[in-house]
């Protein structure tokens, strides 16, 4: 017998095996911007303690990561010739979060 749900991370319970432990998984959405605009073509790199890895670069809409799981995330934006402030950015993900940075 297995469990699923949408948004959901659904594992066997240890302690039984005839339970299952769900946990809501999260979003995070990640805009760049020069001022009040969005700066298109920057990298955007996310990774997680749990092995967590996303690089993607960034067109004029914002970076939308669904489906993670709890833990501790590391934002780091980059493009040639860019400083950016702050360099990177660490952010805990609690269960059923939705963030914006």
């Amino acid at each position: 017998v297995t469990a699923s749900k949408v948004d959901y991370d659904i594992v066997r319970s240890t302690e039984n095996e005839h339970d299952f432990v769900a946990v809501k998984l999260s979003k995070l959405t990640v805009v760049v911007k020069q001022g009040e605009e969005v700066l298109p073509g920057t990298l955007v790199s996310v990774s997680s303690s749990k092995g967590y890895r996303n690089n993607v670069k960034l067109d004029s809409l914002p970076l939308v990561l669904t489906g993670l799981v709890p833990g501790d995330y590391y934002i780091r934006p980059i493009m040639k010739e860019y400083q950016f402030t702050p360099s990177s950015k660490m952010l805990t993900i609690t269960e059923g979060l939705e963030e914006l940075i």
